[in-house]
């Protein structure tokens, strides 16, 4: 693939199209990975050849520069494809923030818009008011797996598995025991999944 790119990357003229296009096979993969490359270089504000060599500085950005790469021709959630990008800007100015963003790449690689959209809604806290218990019964932080469907009907029947990744990767907790103001078995947002939410909300709505 990244032959195919190298005449592109050398000229910067990744707004024109290909003299030879790919096959039909992977045009499209092909064109997510221009996408990505565009939008990390717009985002790092420099050219995508630049942004190129910038990744090619050492190992660890070069890992960076595959792994976003294989990621960007498999992925057509346009939200994805925009933190991979910002993962390339970020992981183009130091090895250390390569192998940051190298692991940041892992972890999304397994989550679809249904896992996102579940830890959008244990990362807002509800209005007790509008809550189906009596107030004080749990706090606005927590939720029971029923709640997720409920509050949004798209993800309604898929709380457990969608609950389970999230848990295996680090970015919601459940608990285990009751205590004030916690229902035994509910669930809550963790430090990891409020820092990762940021970065796709940032992207949501791009084309």
């Amino acid at each position: 693939m990244l032959l195919q790119l190298e005449p592109v990357i050398r000229s910067n003229r990744f707004s024109e199209p290909l003299a030879s296009p790919p096959s039909s096979l992977c045009c499209r993969g092909f064109q997510w990975i221009v996408d990505v490359l565009k939008r990390g270089a717009s985002r790092s504000g420099q050219p995508v050849g630049d942004l190129i060599i910038s990744l090619d500085a050492s190992p660890e950005q070069q890992e960076l520069l595959i792994k976003a790469l294989e990621l960007a021709r498999s992925r057509s959630l346009a939200a994805k494809r925009g933190a991979i990008a910002e993962a390339l800007a970020h992981g183009s100015t130091s090895s250390g923030a390569a192998i940051s963003e190298t692991d940041f790449l892992r972890l999304i690689e397994d989550l679809d818009v249904a896992h996102f959209e579940a830890l959008r809604v244990l990362g807002e806290a509800r209005d007790v008011h509008l809550m189906p218990r009596p107030a004080g019964t749990i706090s606005p932080w927590h939720y029971e797996v029923d709640d997720i469907g409920k509050i949004n009907p798209k993800l309604k029947g898929q709380e457990h598995r969608l609950l389970a990744v999230l848990a295996g990767h680090g970015l919601a907790a459940q608990h285990d025991e009751e205590s004030f103001h916690i229902i035994r078995g509910c669930w809550s947002i963790t430090s990891a999944g409020i820092e990762l939410l940021p970065r796709f909300e940032a992207v949501e709505g791009e084309g």
